[in-house]
């Protein structure tokens, strides 16, 4: 679900064209955070919301079996910034955790700021 966009809409703002992808993490206490570029290249998602939407929400229901998975809401234009609710219902119990940090995106003539400290960091990829 979009993030404010009720109130943006009384300010010209429309809804975002919106979807998102389900990722099945084999091995989740190795992989990096964020998950990098190359991760995608070579893992192609579980679960798929069926399209990409301008509707405030998008839902699917899907039927997994137990592991980690990583759910990734996105625009579908690409560069284009939205803030996002995410809720998961499920039958069974289950632990959710947020992994979220600014993804620092850069207009083409910008040069990408440096890392503040000495950890690696990788752009989160455009679906």
């Amino acid at each position: 679900m979009q993030k404010n966009r009720r109130c943006n809409r009384k300010m010209g703002q429309e809804c975002l064209t919106i979807g998102f992808a389900v990722y099945l993490l084999k091995s989740p206490d190795s992989m990096p955070k964020p998950l990098p570029k190359v991760f995608f290249q070579h893992n192609a998602s579980v679960a798929r919301s069926n399209t990409f939407i301008n509707l405030r929400e998008v839902s699917c229901r899907f039927k997994l079996p137990p592991g980690t998975y990583c759910v990734i809401p996105s625009t579908f234009e690409p560069g284009e910034e939205g803030d996002f609710v995410l809720r998961v219902f499920t039958e069974k119990r289950n632990v959710m955790t947020e992994y979220d940090e600014d993804i620092g995106l850069t207009k083409p003539d910008e040069e990408p700021k440096k890392p503040i400290d000495d950890m690696t960091t990788y752009p989160v990829p455009s679906l």
